[in-house]
């Protein structure tokens, strides 16, 4: 690639055994590294050939490393297509957005709670009559399911209301 020799595209080889990575010249790219494209295993870096060699034919892929490219460089010399959404670049402004504090969600309880209230409709139907006395057995449940359910009562009561309110229509 001639933006590659040129040394228009930065490219950087990362070692797959030990993390180190380097610049690479645009030197290597005219004296030892080349692309070649096949169809069957798409862009390949290989060893560059050359003709004086005795096995010239035969390709040398490059092994041990993986090649990066600076995409800003790549987008200016080849921009996007028309009509693809731009690639979005990370910027060092972008702040991450803010998580919540607290524990973090371990289980999927109203989808345990779900599948218990339909084992509930089919071996007695009455019992989805009394909300209050489903709350402490679907709290039981959970904690026998998971080791763990809501510290609050409301939460379930909500959730348990609203999956019935769904069967009822």
């Amino acid at each position: 690639m001639k933006v590659l020799e040129q040394d228009r595209l930065p490219c950087m080889v990362r070692s797959t055994v030990t993390g180190e990575r380097k610049l690479i010249e645009a030197m290597a790219w005219r004296d030892q590294i080349e692309l070649l494209w096949s169809r069957r295993d798409g862009l390949l870096v290989v060893h560059r050939r050359h003709p004086r060699e005795p096995d010239a034919n035969i390709v040398k892929p490059f092994r041990g490393g993986r090649f990066f490219v600076w995409q800003l460089a790549l987008d200016r010399l080849w921009p996007p297509p028309a009509g693809r959404a731009p690639v979005e670049h990370a910027d060092a402004s972008d702040a991450p957005s803010r998580v919540k504090p607290g524990p973090k969600p371990q289980d999927d309880w109203p989808t345990l709670i779900a599948q218990w209230l339909i084992e509930v409709a089919v071996d007695d139907p009455k019992r989805l009559q009394n909300v209050d006395a489903l709350v402490i057995e679907a709290k039981l449940f959970l904690h026998n399911q998971t080791g763990r359910a809501p510290k609050e009562n409301k939460e379930l009561r909500d959730k348990i209301r609203e999956l019935l309110e769904r069967v009822r229509r």
